[in-house]
Parts: C-alpha cells; structure tokens; sequence
C-alpha cells in the first residue's frame, strides 16, 4: 500500500469507507494513518509518535476465530482459570486498548471440562452465543441448558454461575462499555 519512501497511501472510495484508509491531517498538520497500516507498517502495539486517528471504533473488521481460540488456549496453558469466567478476553480496539465500540464491550471466554462457576452479577446487561460446547448456566432461580449455536442473556444485576459439562467457548457482548465511560459500572464476585 506504501510506494517506497514516499509514505502516501493507496486510496478507494471502498477502502476509505469502510475505515481502512484514514487519509486525514492531524492537529499538527501531519497527516494521520490508520491503525490497520501503522499496524502493520510499524509493528504490533507500536505507533509513530505523530500517528492521530480520528476513529471512535475499532478500526478492524474482523477478529478471526483461528487467533481468538489460538489466545484463549495460550492463557489458558500460561494463567489461572478464573472461578467466574474461566479464562475470559476483552476485544480490544488496537489504536487505544479500549472497547470496540464506544458503548459496546465484546468478550470471548473459554471453560474447562467440568468447570463449576462461582455466582457473580455486574451492572451489565450481557448476550452469550455459544461457540462451542455445552453446559448450562443458573440466572437468578432458573438454572438453563445450553449447546453449541445457542445464544442467552443476563440481565443487568441478575446472579448467575455456568457450569461447562465439556470444554466451552461463549461469546458474549454487552453495555459494559457505555457503564464504563459513565463511571458506574460495577461488579460483586
């Protein structure tokens, strides 16, 4: 995408609108490229000092599966499983670390065959989409089976615990983000 030492990035009316081209300038009259390119132009969590991004979400399109699963069990052969989450990763938006998106949080958790979950609740109010795996969760009085493509939600406060039967991967989204960045969002472990 770069022509020798020039640094001028290749431009499409497509590429551009899907925000894999930032061809904007930057406070200081530098022009600003995009996380996409000065990640792979300058290395994994390094960015030139002038680097400005003017995106408010990730500029990745796409978090592929293969990695994800790759990361989960590198943390999981590397750190304690967590009693509530097993082993729990944020998505994270490469510009700054944060969320995704400004209001929404994304999560991919692994649990270990036979996992027993301690209860937990957050202010957050949460979907799971079963990835792979089945075992079942208990929200409040109701305790629920879930498989493989199944998807289930917890709402904001509501105690809850799941228990895989096999190893399992759930993904899950939710408001975290926002609660975040209003200051009040909260957890009780």
């Amino acid at each position: 995408m770069y022509s020798g030492a020039s640094r001028t990035a290749e431009r499409s009316p497509r590429r551009e609108r899907i925000g894999i081209i930032e061809n904007r300038q930057g406070a200081d009259g530098i022009p600003a490229v995009t996380s996409f390119l000065a990640a792979r132009d300058y290395g994994t969590n390094l960015l030139p000092v002038e680097h400005h991004s003017q995106l408010n979400h990730s500029p990745l399109l796409a978090y592929p599966y293969e990695r994800t699963r790759e990361a989960l069990e590198r943390l999981a052969r590397h750190g304690p499983v967590h009693p509530v989450h097993g082993v729990k990763m944020r998505y994270a938006n490469p510009i700054d670390g944060g969320f995704v998106y400004r209001t929404i949080a994304a999560f991919v958790q692994w649990l270990p065959k036979g996992f027993r979950g301690r209860t937990y609740r957050s202010t957050e109010s949460a979907v799971f989409c079963v990835i792979e795996g089945n075992g079942s969760i208990q929200a409040g009085d109701e305790t629920f089976a879930f498989e493989q493509d199944d998807v289930f939600v917890v709402p904001a406060w509501t105690r809850y615990s799941i228990d895989s039967a096999g190893e399992c991967v759930l993904f899950s989204c939710s408001d975290r983000a926002a609660q975040v960045a209003l200051g009040f969002w909260r957890e009780d472990v």
